[in-house]
Order: C-alpha cells, then sequence, then structure tokens
C-alpha cells in the first residue's frame, strides 16, 4: 500500500538475483517497490553490474527512478557505491575504493556499519569522518535489530554526515521495509546524489520480521547442500 504523503522515498540498498544470495529481477524489484509507494531505489548488487543492463526496461514499465550502484566488498566493509555503471574492485581499503566511485561521479556510503564481519565499524567511521572522507552513511538497515537500528542512528547523528536508510532487500517482498526520504522530489539520478552530498535527506524504516531474515539466511545453507546431494545421487547411478 503506497503511503498517504507524497515524500519521494528511495530504498538505497536492494538486492536482485545479480547477487548470489538473492532472488528477483530487476523489474519485480520494481514492481514491488512500486506497489510499496516508493519513488525509486538504489540497484546495489554484490560486485557487479549485472543488473544494470535491465534498469531502462524496469524504469519505462514502472516510473519508478533507478540508482545504478553496487554493494562493494571492501577490505574495511561493505560499500555501497551509488551512481556507478561501471565495477568496482573488491577487496581494497575504503579510501581506494571511494576514489574509485568518485571517479564515476558516485558517492561511497559505508553500509551497515555496525554489522560484524561487513561493517566497518565505529572506529574507522569516526576516523575516515574526521578526516573529511565520508559523505553518507546507512543508518536504518532493514535487517538490523532495533536496537541495532537505534545505535547506528545515534552514531551517524555524532558523525554529522547524510543519514541514508535501505531494506537490504534480498527477496522481493522485502523492498521498501527501510528508505531514504528526500526533501526534493528528484528528477534523475545527479539529483539524487547531489542530495546525499547536501544532506537533504533522512532515513526511515523499521526492521523486517526475523523470519524473514533466518529464512533468508537458511536458503543460502539450503542451495548447496540440495546441489551437494544431488551429486552424490548422481555420482551413485551406474
Amino acid at each position: 500500500m503506497a503511503p498517504p504523503d507524497a515524500a519521494f522515498r528511495l530504498d538505497c540498498h536492494v538486492h536482485t538475483r545479480h547477487s548470489k544470495d538473492a532472488r528477483g529481477s530487476v523489474l519485480d524489484l520494481a514492481v514491488a517497490a512500486q506497489a510499496a509507494g516508493l519513488g525509486g531505489f538504489c540497484l546495489t548488487d554484490h560486485d557487479t553490474v549485472a543488473g544494470h543492463a535491465h534498469i531502462r526496461e524496469a524504469q519505462e514499465k514502472t516510473g519508478l527512478l533507478i540508482v545504478p550502484a553496487i554493494e562493494v566488498t571492501s577490505a574495511e566493509g561493505h560499500i555501497l557505491a551509488l551512481g556507478v555503471r561501471e565495477d568496482v574492485p573488491r577487496g581494497l581499503g575504503y579510501l581506494e575504493t571511494r576514489e574509485h566511485v568518485e571517479d564515476q561521479g558516485g558517492v561511497a556510503v559505508p553500509a551497515h556499519p555496525l554489522r560484524s564481519f561487513s561493517g566497518m565499524g565505529p572506529r574507522a567511521l569516526h576516523h575516515h569522518t574526521d578526516e573529511g572522507q565520508i559523505l553518507a552513511v546507512e543508518a536504518v538497515n532493514a535487517r538490523e535489530r532495533r536496537l541495532v537500528q537505534q545505535n547506528t542512528r545515534k552514531l551517524v547523528s555524532e558523525l554529522g554526515v547524510s543519514p541514508l536508510g535501505g531494506s537490504d532487500a534480498h527477496w522481493v517482498h522485502d523492498v521498501g521495509a527501510a528508505y531514504t526520504v528526500l526533501d526534493d522530489a528528484p528528477g534523475s539520478v545527479d539529483d539524487v546524489l547531489d542530495a546525499i552530498r547536501r544532506g537533504a535527506c533522512r532515513a526511515e524504516g523499521t526492521p523486517l520480521r526475523r523470519l524473514s531474515v533466518l529464512g533468508h539466511t537458511a536458503s543460502l545453507w539450503a542451495g548447496p547442500l540440495r546441489r551437494r546431494f544431488i551429486d552424490r545421487q548422481e555420482a551413485r547411478r551406474p
């Protein structure tokens, strides 16, 4: 159901089947985003721009604004590379990752910063922010528990950078659980990036149901196990 007001909502963290751990096409996500009352979303598949080829079709069929992006696996945590159209090398430090992103005219945004193993963490966030190297941070990620969301909001507020919201949807039905509200409706990808740079945005959203998060985790284990079982059965055939 669409929200009652006319605020422009942008889910800044969405995955499709082009991420190995996600389901759904770009068009599937766009249709779901439209039904959720979003004005658009950022297509942030893991370390690939493969889904970008389907952006135009999804935009034409839904009228949504879709920002080309990637979730980059950096040496300092996952980084949302918003506005990029080419792959960004994985495994680099934050500053090198940021340089690749900005060379494409994009904005580098640390994702789910308090998440174990894949978040940048408070110490590095403070360091890079103090050096003027971070403009925005994902303040609300729908896959995080409520307490983690509260702590992340507090941290981002202390940093004084632009707060973004994203569902981190890996299943179609999760899109729009968290989002970024822009002060003015953007007419282009450049307008979105400009609003983020200026801080003309805020993060909103609530945690996904744990059943959805746990179900996604279980599916990641089930796929390889099923493949292994099938391979063993085939190997035993005469």
